[in-house]
């Protein structure tokens, strides 16, 4: 595919023998644990160092195909909407690409193929970026955008990682579901980076034992008890929160909470933290049309028929709702258009939901804490990527992708090897069969 993609993030490690495309399936591969793992030290220590200089401003890559000898591209249109995520990109390039023979046994399969696979994508310096169509063309002229592509290729070593780690998503000719895939690679990504640093951590706590230890003000009993916390308002409420999410780069960028409170009569409210990757929109109801509209539904008040209370055994009134206790730099918004039947099994939901390049979420979506202490700018986000799935039934279909290119100056769809430039008009557009199920917003701020 002609010469190497060049990286002007990585100065800060040496230089390495490049690994051959496919390499995690023409060379043995052997999946070990963190301490057999003779490089983690040295990788979590990058991921450590890039984690706290996470850059979120726009970067220029020259947009390749994906060549699909099967039915995955539900494996190929969530990764090029990863491509466009700048931070995420920037992060995965500027780690260093480890040999097969340098690399040896691994215990981060995962972030090994998908550094492989960001690597593959060429970085266009900003002064070589095209201009945006708004400047190009005038008034009334159709935009055409001047792309560049690199050759299409088959990224199979990432095929390879859903049998390496025994995922459930097939590759013998079955269609999958795109976000299962996504939300695959987002949280294994984040266990296997979370490993490393906490295996660097434990590093520093033994080198502190050695010092004078101040008792903490938590016993361990208190961990498995709840909390009142006085609020808005000098209100208390009782929380419990889920296992931590822990700090990683896939939490800093796609990582948000919500907050799950429960009413009842007689009672101090209850809540329940629970953090995300991909926010799941519930598009059945009647009054949903619009992703405002949807997201307005997940923060409505729901009364719950049938609610025991906890202390007294007695049915009360109660309702719940949901809210967001933590904003993510980069928002995916899942449309849930797959249910199921029960007469029918599952079906698609066609439905038209209009949603729009610009987001601005609205107060009522925010958890009371946040309502306050969060200004205009951090509640607004840019669309810049889109998944569309493709076919009448749930059961099969296409999935494509539109996702902006700075490098390009707009949007480019990606239909596995086939990769074309498009309007923005055409990417807030339904089809007859082509619906958007996954939209990807990054906070203005960061941009």
């Amino acid at each position: 595919s002609g010469a190497g993609p060049t990286h002007p993030f990585s100065e800060h490690f040496p230089s390495r023998p490049a690994a051959p495309a496919g390499f995690l399936n023409d060379q043995p591969y052997q999946l070990v644990s963190l301490d057999e793992d003779s490089l983690a030290k040295e990788i979590g220590e990058n991921v450590q160092r890039l984690h706290r200089e996470l850059n979120f401003r726009k970067v220029g890559i020259t947009p390749r195909g994906l060549i699909n000898r099967g039915t995955l591209c539900y494996i190929h249109a969530p990764l090029q909407a990863l491509m466009a995520c700048a931070p995420f990109c920037r992060f995965l390039q500027s780690l260093p690409k480890i040999s097969t023979h340098d690399r040896g046994p691994s215990c981060t399969p995962v972030l090994d193929a998908l550094v492989q696979f960001a690597r593959e994508f060429d970085v266009v310096p900003e002064k070589q970026w095209s201009k945006p169509p708004s400047t190009a063309s005038g008034p009334g002229k159709k935009q055409v955008l001047d792309m560049k592509c690199g050759t299409a290729f088959e990224p199979v070593y990432v095929y390879d990682i859903l049998t390496k780690i025994k995922s459930s998503l097939s590759l013998q000719g079955k269609q999958e579901d795109a976000e299962e895939f996504l939300g695959c690679v987002v949280d294994r990504l984040h266990e296997e980076m979370l490993r490393l640093l906490s295996s660097l951590q434990t590093d520093e706590d033994e080198r502190a034992s050695a010092l004078p230890q101040v008792d903490s003000a938590m016993t361990e009993d208190d961990t498995d008890q709840d909390w009142e916390r006085v609020g808005p308002k000098n209100k208390s409420v009782i929380t419990r929160s889920s296992v931590d999410s822990g700090s990683s780069p896939m939490a800093s960028i796609f990582g948000g909470e919500m907050r799950c409170s429960i009413l009842q009569q007689a009672s101090k409210e209850s809540a329940t933290f629970q953090p995300f990757f991909t926010l799941q929109l519930d598009i059945q109801s009647e009054n949903v049309w619009t992703v405002r509209e949807a997201l307005d539904h997940l923060a409505s008040k729901e009364t719950l028929h049938g609610y025991t209370c906890d202390k007294t055994k007695v049915e009360v009134d109660a309702s719940r709702r949901t809210t967001l206790s933590r904003l993510p730099r980069v928002l995916i918004l899942q449309l849930k258009r797959f249910v199921f039947d029960k007469t029918g099994g599952s079906q698609k939901l066609h439905k038209e939901i209009e949603y729009t390049s610009e987001l601005e979420l609205s107060k009522d979506l925010l958890a009371p804490a946040l309502r306050s202490r969060y200004n205009q700018i951090r509640k607004r986000y840019h669309l810049f990527a889109v998944v569309f799935h493709h076919g009448k039934k749930a059961t099969g279909g296409h999935y494509t992708c539109d996702a902006f290119h700075s490098s390009v100056g707009g949007w480019v769809r990606a239909d596995d090897n086939i990769m074309r430039t498009v309007r923005e008009v055409q990417v807030l557009r339904h089809g007859a069969e082509r619906v958007p199920y996954l939209l990807f917003y990054q906070q203005q701020e960061l941009a």
